[in-house]
């Protein structure tokens, strides 16, 4: 991944292309079985044919047309070399200055037929569709089926077996050091990513099952790596689908406010200096078992939740559909 990174940064300097450049761009693609899609510049992935897009398509769509999806993890001249039917896919945070994936800040809107990401772009080919969906919903267009997942994770309990999760690789731009350091005297914080790693369970134990893991606790510390505006990724809905209080910092204090009910919601407010009355919150939840009851038993996802996935999921079907006839 961290090739992909330097590669994509690299190309975005250069002025000229290179002489091996289809090498380099089919380096980066990856096709289904069926043919329906081909994934370029993609996450890294086990299997593409369970992708998310894959199966959305194979339920709603049909296989018989060629979708080119395309991600930041490689060079942006990738967009010009493949068929007509494209999609540009980013969960990433695409603002931050000197990171690779600035250069992809535009969505590619002048190079697809469709561009999904988390950004609120007023734009016709253009959908705000935050990869959280990708990870709490099936790719399928059912309006019965996502008010019976939403239903899940609101009613959805922890073990409360342990204090406190925190599953991160690293801290570069410090959204979780301060809520970490302000905790750790007072809540057994179990690490078990790269930072600040300090228990092996997760692997050893849980055998990697992240939400198995996260439903034994809580809290689950879940900071954004960066704190932008709209900018919320799976890490607050993994903790609502575990059942555990969710210690959140990002997305400027207001995580999907029409979709996430902020009452259930622990914020780490970062422009303040004082974090005494989130710090004795905690606490008062860590102690007082009626009390932590009547948190975690209130509603996660607003009743809108199901207007607005099923809405994001028809309008991707749609435009999809409408590729294919073009």
């Amino acid at each position: 991944m961290f090739g992909l990174l330097r590669l994509a940064k690299k190309l975005s300097a250069w002025g000229h292309v290179p002489w091996n450049l289809g090498r380099i761009v089919r380096s980066y693609r990856q096709r289904t079985k069926d043919g329906s899609v081909c994934y370029h510049n993609w996450y890294p992935c086990n299997d593409y044919e369970d992708e998310w897009f894959h199966r959305f398509i194979v339920r709603n769509v049909g296989t018989e047309h060629r979708y080119h999806f395309f991600s930041v993890f490689g060079p942006r001249i990738a967009l010009t070399m493949s068929g007509k039917n494209k999609v540009f896919v980013s969960g990433e945070n695409v603002h931050i200055p000197n990171w690779p994936y600035e250069i992809y800040q535009d969505y590619a809107l002048d190079k697809v037929k469709l561009s999904l990401g988390y950004d609120d772009i007023q734009d016709e080919r253009y959908i705000r569709f935050p990869y959280w969906l990708l990870y709490m919903f099936e790719p399928v267009v059912d309006r019965e089926m996502i008010r019976e997942r939403i239903d899940e994770i609101n009613r959805a309990e922890n073990t409360r077996k342990f204090d406190c999760a925190l599953i991160a690789s690293h801290d570069q731009w410090n959204m979780r050091s301060p809520m970490y350091d302000a905790l750790k005297d007072h809540l057994d914080i179990s690490c078990a990513g790269k930072w600040k790693h300090n228990t092996d369970d997760l692997w050893t134990i849980y055998n990697n099952d992240k939400y198995y893991y996260l439903r034994e606790f809580k809290f689950n510390i879940c900071a954004e790596n960066f704190d932008t505006p709209l900018y919320v990724t799976e890490k607050l809905f993994d903790a609502f689908r575990c059942g555990t209080i969710p210690l959140y910092a990002g997305a400027g204090n207001q995580p999907e406010p029409e979709i996430v009910n902020q009452d259930a919601v622990l914020l780490w407010k970062r422009e303040q200096s004082d974090h005494s009355a989130f710090i004795q919150e905690v606490l008062r939840l860590a102690r007082d078992e009626a009390y932590y009851d009547k948190f975690v038993r209130q509603v996660r996802l607003l009743p809108y939740t199901e207007e607005f996935v099923y809405e994001k999921f028809t309008l991707l079907k749609e435009h999809l559909l409408k590729m294919a006839r073009a």
